[in-house]
């Protein structure tokens, strides 16, 4: 299960960041503010996981 996680973030990261893939995919990579945005959710959803488990 942590294999196919970790390969999913290195794909997706890969697709959002590489410039061979942008232009494949039609991405751009993320702002730094996109990023700062993103952060929480993680945590938001682990710890809801946590409360109805």
């Amino acid at each position: 299960m942590l294999g196919g996680i970790a390969f999913e973030l290195v794909f997706t990261s890969a697709v959002i960041y590489l410039p061979v893939l942008q232009g494949i995919f039609g991405t751009r990579g993320l702002s730094v503010a996109q990023l700062a945005f993103l952060v929480p959710f993680p945590f938001v959803v682990g710890g809801c996981d946590e409360t109805f488990r």
